[in-house]
Formats: C-alpha cells, sequence, structure tokens
C-alpha cells in the first residue's frame, strides 16, 4: 500500500513555482539591453537568498 503525503507534494511544487519564478526575473535582467555584470550579481544574490532564506554565507534567517 503507497501512502503519499499531499502536504509535501503542494510544498515541492510551490518550491518549483517560485524558483520558475525567479529564474524567469534573473533572466529577463540578463536579456536586458541595460545589462550589467555587477547589478546582475547583486541581483541575483538578493533573489537566491531571500529565495533560500539566506541573509549572508552560512547565516539562515
Amino acid at each position: 500500500m503507497l501512502c503519499y503525503d499531499v502536504t509535501e507534494a503542494m510544498r515541492l511544487q510551490e518550491f518549483k513555482d517560485e524558483a520558475h519564478s525567479h529564474l524567469l526575473e534573473l533572466s529577463k535582467a540578463a536579456g536586458g539591453k541595460d545589462f550589467l555584470l555587477d547589478e546582475f550579481m547583486k541581483k541575483a544574490v538578493e533573489i537566491l537568498g531571500s529565495f533560500l532564506q539566506v541573509d549572508r554565507v552560512g547565516c539562515i534567517c
């Protein structure tokens, strides 16, 4: 008999959806005509840090 945790599946789907939206945001930033690597890197760190709930290396918010 299989036991399927719906809550876990919902969390995974939320994670996938949020990750996709962040990836899309970064892709748009990289593809823009005013692309600056430093600004892109700042945005990537900001997005990934908030997404992973980390404010700096090794520190969980």
